[in-house]
């Protein structure tokens, strides 16, 4: 429906005013019907804005332009002429191509797009095959690129394209529910990777502790003497040395359970994997309602193993964390996620084999043999090892 009067018009370039827009708008309030020149000068004189640079330019033409409406218009179009926009070259249109991104925080959601709402990987990929082919991009050059551009929990669903019809229409018929699945997967590895950069921030302000004291302890002012051969003496419990002061014990900061025997207790206390029928479902279902009802809040570990998924492999078996199978790893999983506590359940329990196996369970750390390196600590160095070898994986062929 057309609109009611046409907005007035100032005439001073100012943004989003177009003077072709204006007259256009004026022309257009007449189509189909029967008007004379008087009329349209009328709206057109109406539709100025008092006091603009439109109005006075209006004042200050002569009678012979102002009489009708073909002079008037072509005065006006001398005066505001139509703009020439520049085409876009294909090295912008690459760039806009290359700016469409696909954020994490929208996965799964609904965004508006020329005022409907769709899912936002649906509203991308519309978006982006319009950009390509408006490049055009005709031999698929940039598919790659945009692809790896796209969050892990979408582009771990895809495969390999030659053209922007079948990459889009991929993207476009990815199920919500796997990638809300592997949006959860990557939060937790990203909750996890920011574990690990606490622990070592932990780590490096105790070496710089330890070291610190070290310093502290050389009497670096002391005037050089020649060392004496060590000879042992008997303490004089009559003459205590003055600046003597009891030394407390150094406790160890950390449990002294070994990996070993952690491991154990792993392999004592593992739950049973039931099968992936529908009884064995339902015994799982059971292990996880007594599970939670025992722990609460508590994080799984070695006295107290998550339940596995039915038909899933045992923990520390080279399993793939995100599923519970062997055979892939983390991105090239296109399995069903497990829980995420099972999830940091295997990982956890990898770490503990990984630990019990290790030829020094425990790792010096400084140059004091009271400075242990902390199974903490140790479960993050694995953990780190892992995530990196899953960073190099890919997604399916097509």
């Amino acid at each position: 429906m057309p609109e009611d009067n046409p907005k007035l018009f100032w005439g001073d370039g100012r943004d989003g005013e177009d003077p072709q827009d204006f007259i256009n708008s004026i022309e257009r309030k007449f189509i189909g019907k029967t008007a004379v020149d008087a009329d349209k000068i009328l709206l057109f004189t109406l539709s100025l804005k008092t006091g603009s640079d439109a109005h006075a330019w209006l004042r200050s033409q002569p009678l012979t332009i102002r009489s009708t409406w073909t002079t008037l218009q072509s005065a006006f179009n001398t005066k505001w002429p139509e703009r020439i926009v520049a085409a876009k070259t294909k090295d912008e249109k690459t760039a806009l191509l290359a700016a469409a991104i696909l954020n994490t925080k929208d996965i799964g959601k609904r965004v508006t797009t020329n005022g409907v709402d769709e899912l936002a990987h649906i509203a991308w990929a519309d978006k982006v095959e319009k950009l390509a082919n408006a490049i055009p991009d005709r031999d698929g050059l940039l598919i790659n690129s945009t692809r790896q551009a796209l969050p892990a929990a979408v582009r771990s669903l895809l495969g390999s394209y030659d053209t922007w019809d079948a990459f889009c229409r991929a993207v476009r018929a990815l199920p919500l529910e796997r990638i809300k699945e592997n949006q959860e997967a990557e939060d937790e590895k990203a909750r996890v990777k920011e574990e690990l950069e606490a622990l070592k921030r932990s780590s490096s302000m105790a070496s710089t502790k330890a070291l610190g004291a070290a310093f502290r302890n050389l009497n670096i002012g002391a005037p050089h003497t020649a060392q004496r051969p060590y000879q042992p003496t008997a303490p004089n419990p009559q003459n205590p040395p003055t600046n003597s002061a009891p030394r407390s014990q150094q406790q160890p900061a950390f449990p002294n359970r070994s990996y070993a025997e952690r491991w154990a207790d792993v392999s004592r206390l593992a739950l049973q994997i039931h099968p992936n029928t529908p009884a064995g479902v339902a015994l799982y279902n059971g292990q996880i309602t007594k599970w939670h009802a025992d722990n609460g809040t508590r994080g799984p570990n070695e006295t107290r193993p998550y339940p596995l998924s039915p038909g899933s492999s045992p923990v520390a078996s080279d399993e793939c964390w995100k599923c519970g199978q062997v055979g892939h790893v983390g991105p090239s999983c296109t399995q069903a996620s497990v829980p995420n506590l099972e999830m940091r359940w295997r990982m956890i329990a990898t770490s503990i084999k990984k630990g019990a196996l290790a030829e020094a369970p425990q790792v010096n750390l400084v140059a004091d043999d009271r400075q242990w390196l902390s199974k903490e600590e140790y479960d993050a160095s694995v953990i780190t090892a892992y995530l990196a070898q899953q960073g190099k994986a890919d997604g399916p062929s097509a």
